[in-house]
């Protein structure tokens, strides 16, 4: 896809849903990824508690990856690795500060069939980031919700990215965009995309994602018990432990449902027009680009615009005097900084809620690979939907309560429970997998017939003193865990 190329307002969705037509077509959509988020998954600890990596720290990872795990460099920036090959055909990318991203691009063919190998990247992966930690005396957070990383915390150098200042340190950027800490780091965590055969395929993933994401939301929440309270004016997320006597606070056990809409409501949320659509059979993938390019502001350049990009794309973007007009790169940064609950773009459909437990991550990847790549699951993915009745308007109602709610948030008209929901999908998918693969979807299907994810555990159990010193392969669900 030419980047370049530039988009006026003339049947602007009908070119732009091209795009991914075009990104379908080069093949380039099939293999999907992770990402371990490491400011807030690797932590050292210190006399004042376990606090974030240091950008210097997390180089460490890479440098272990080339001279103790058989890794190559492809590619270098800033005189540091940035692209590494392993010799079982992953990928390693570092993105943004301490962020590592594996894609299985020769490891894994995009179906089925090369699902046990893209697992076993997975656990790879998990492996050398315990090798990495135990080696330099730091410890894995068990948590995907950080309350110990605040601004104050972050003295890395190097800047590997703009989202740095020139001095390179990261309190410097947070002291221009003060809602960072709250919305990237502790939303982030490990993500997983998987890429589409074509735009009808993509619009259908889509559509299921948004009625499953609330329910995939609450599954995965791991966090120690979580308030929202007004503090100066502002409501604010904070940890139960701080609220003081006599001040107002409603538990939220899955904060990263809320993060996003305090902190930046007019790019985020799910704006009705938009679930409505995605939530029409009958509508597009062109109809979803419409509504997008429809939403009344624009963030280009890391500034934000109080315009649609349909109509800047009329009119041009203001730039150095001049009206500079819009391109599909342009397009494409747009929907990214959109933080809806998932991202869609001309490369692949992402999912960001696994949190940091090895469980959730493998299991959220066999399930979007199992259950969106394989057309037989698909098709019963949908008709469960249909035949729950869940509707746009169901699902505007789940995403808003979820956060409060968690596992028990009611998704239909009918009573049902994101945990009775989750798991019919659940159960839906493993029927489609080869028997060896099952297992990577127990722990989910366990702990959603508990009812209780582990926010919820830990709202109702002290926090185990020593759940940082389990080893990270081992983690479970905790009331899976506990249970035996």
């Amino acid at each position: 896809m030419a980047g370049n190329i530039q988009v006026t307002d003339l049947n602007l969705s009908k070119k732009l849903s091209a795009s991914f037509q075009l990104a379908a077509l080069h093949g380039g959509t099939t293999a999907p990824k992770f990402g371990a988020e490491m400011e807030t998954m690797i932590l050292q600890p210190t006399p004042q508690g376990y606090k974030p990596i240091t950008y210097a720290q997390a180089r460490h990872f890479l440098d272990a990856l080339t001279t103790q795990h058989g890794f190559t460099v492809r590619r270098h920036a800033g005189g540091k690795p940035f692209v590494l090959d392993g010799p079982d055909g992953s990928v390693i990318c570092f993105e943004r500060y301490a962020s590592v991203l594996e894609r299985a691009d020769k490891a894994y063919s995009g179906d089925l069939a090369g699902l046990g190998v893209f697992m076993a990247s997975i656990e790879a992966h998990a492996q050398r980031l315990q090798h990495t930690a135990d080696a330099h005396g730091l410890v894995i957070n068990p948590y995907d919700f950080d309350p110990w990383c605040d601004a104050a915390d972050f003295t890395g150098t190097e800047a590997p990215s703009e989202r740095f200042a020139a001095d390179g340190f990261m309190a410097h950027y947070d002291a221009h965009h003060p809602k960072i800490d709250m919305i990237d780091r502790r939303t982030t965590s490990t993500h997983v995309s998987i890429g589409y055969r074509d735009p009808v395929h993509l619009k259908r993933m889509m559509r299921i994602l948004t009625v499953l994401t609330p329910s995939m939301y609450a599954a995965f929440s791991t966090v120690l018990p979580t308030v929202l309270a007004e503090q100066d004016g502002q409501k604010v997320l904070m940890k139960a432990a701080d609220v003081k006597p006599g001040q107002a606070a409603t538990p939220v056990p899955v904060p990263r449902a809320l993060a996003w809409t305090l902190a930046a409501p007019d790019r985020s949320g799910l704006p009705a027009a938009l679930v409505r659509t995605i939530m029409d059979p009958a509508k597009t993938l062109q109809d979803v680009i419409r509504v997008y390019c429809n939403r009344p502001v624009l963030r280009h350049s890391s500034m934000d615009y109080p315009k649609s990009f349909n109509r800047l794309a009329r009119e041009g973007l203001p730039v150095g005097g001049k009206q500079q007009l819009l391109t599909l790169n342009d397009y494409t940064a747009h929907i990214g900084t959109l933080w809806l609950d998932h991202r869609a773009d001309p490369v692949r459909l992402e999912a960001r809620m696994a949190g940091t437990g090895l469980w959730k991550t493998k299991a959220l990847a066999c399930f979007m690979i199992a259950g969106f790549l394989n057309p037989g699951a698909l098709d019963q993915l949908e008709a469960m939907v249909q035949q729950n009745g869940i509707t746009a308007d169901d699902v505007l109602k789940a995403r808003h309560r979820v956060a409060f709610d968690g596992l028990q948030t009611i998704v239909n008209a009918n009573g049902l429970t994101a945990a009775a929901l989750f798991l019919q999908a659940v159960d839906i998918v493993a029927t489609t997998l080869p028997a060896a693969e099952t297992a990577h979807l127990d722990d989910l299907r366990a702990m959603l017939k508990t009812g209780l994810s582990d926010a919820g555990y830990l709202w109702h159990n002290d926090a185990d003193p020593d759940l940082m010193k389990i080893p990270f392969a081992e983690r479970r669900p905790l009331a899976v865990l506990k249970n035996g």
